[in-house]
């Protein structure tokens, strides 16, 4: 393996550059952080002359996705700079709107949704539209800023608020669904500084608010959604549980084996679009048809592995017309490893 030259894009939170950082470290590749908000953004890459940009796309605020967005434009489609994941997976993840055209442009099957800019459509829709229906919040991950709306008169309130002076907000603080109080505590007593950094963090969160526009999906009944994953040619699935209305966020799992008929949709998605490393949440609706309901070249994972088949951890890899299982454990820092080796590999003609 051949050293090559890497440049790690951070956003607002430097520490989210670490899985980058290990990754190169161990793969003993040369890398520089280059600072996204700097004003001397563009100098410091021309004067590095990174062979491949390593993107970390904000998550929380949405001015910063924003920035990060339109400076990728620049590099990738303006300099044309190599960057990996590739600008369209950066510019559909956490842009629930974006990601709704996209779906729709492509015909890719995907539950119903609906973007109203005008208040009065919006309320036509809610006078109309059949219940349960989901509110969704433009940017937001692990199932913040996900309602599900049960009947009019809470989809004229959400109305309401999303085209009021204050908008609407996600929710403050740990997600309550998979967090342990007491752990939080722990954690806010050894380390105080941390604490306040969680609430500062948190504020700006909440105050993040979404104005003049709303988002609606079509509720698909479910208990589960699957969560696939493409990087590279590896393939992974498991399915994520339904806690309370929602499956978003939850973290509870379950790693049955996963069908085929859902690898090859999967696959078949990731081919068609040139993905190099998504994410893919899918519903299956009554019909066993597979919707669409989430795309997210950047995602996390609580568990060392993405996949059991016969309680065995490794991955699905796609030979001569067969899938083939290989045992292992591939989600080594939380796939990052196998993300950088996937972008040494398109660097040495090894795609």
């Amino acid at each position: 393996m051949n050293k090559h030259r890497f440049a790690i894009l951070a956003n607002e939170d430097k520490k989210n550059t670490a899985k980058w950082t290990r990754a190169c470290e161990r793969f003993n590749q040369n890398y520089i952080i280059i600072d996204m908000i700097d004003d001397n953004w563009i100098d410091n890459i021309h004067n590095y002359q990174p062979e491949c940009c390593l993107i970390m796309p904000s998550v929380n605020l949405s001015y910063y996705k924003k920035m990060y967005d339109e400076k990728l434009y620049i590099l990738s489609e303006v300099l044309n700079y190599f960057i990996y994941p590739s600008y369209v997976e950066c510019i559909i993840y956490e842009n629930k709107r974006l990601l709704s055209y996209y779906l729709k442009a492509h015909k890719i099957p995907h539950p119903k949704t609906y973007v109203f800019y005008d208040r009065e459509k919006a309320q036509i829709f809610a006078a109309n539209t059949k219940y349960p229906i989901v509110g969704k919040m433009n940017l937001g991950s692990s199932g913040a800023g996900i309602d599900i709306l049960d009947n009019r008169n809470s989809v004229n309130n959400y109305i309401k608020k999303a085209f009021s002076k204050k908008g609407l907000k996600r929710r403050f603080g740990p997600n309550k669904k998979v967090g342990n109080p007491k752990q939080w505590t722990k954690k806010a007593l050894r380390s105080p500084q941390f604490f306040i950094n969680k609430i500062k963090s948190y504020i700006k969160d909440y105050n993040n608010n979404q104005k003049h526009f709303v988002i609606f999906q079509e509720y698909i009944p479910h208990e589960y959604e699957w969560r696939a994953v493409k990087i590279d040619g590896s393939f992974f699935a498991h399915k994520k549980l339904k806690v309370g209305n929602k499956a978003s966020g939850t973290k509870e799992k379950i790693y049955d084996n996963p069908p085929l008929t859902l690898l090859n949709f999967a696959r078949q998605l990731c081919e068609k679009y040139n993905y190099t490393s998504m994410s893919m949440d899918i519903f299956e609706d009554q019909e066993g048809n597979y919707l669409v309901n989430e795309l997210q070249t950047i995602f996390g994972q609580s568990d060392k592995f993405q996949m059991l088949v016969d309680r065995e951890p490794g991955r699905y890899v796609f030979q001569d017309g067969d899938w083939i299982f290989e045992k292992g454990y591939f989600n080594r820092n939380e796939c990052f490893d196998l993300r950088l080796q996937h972008a040494i590999n398109i660097l040495e003609g090894n795609r």
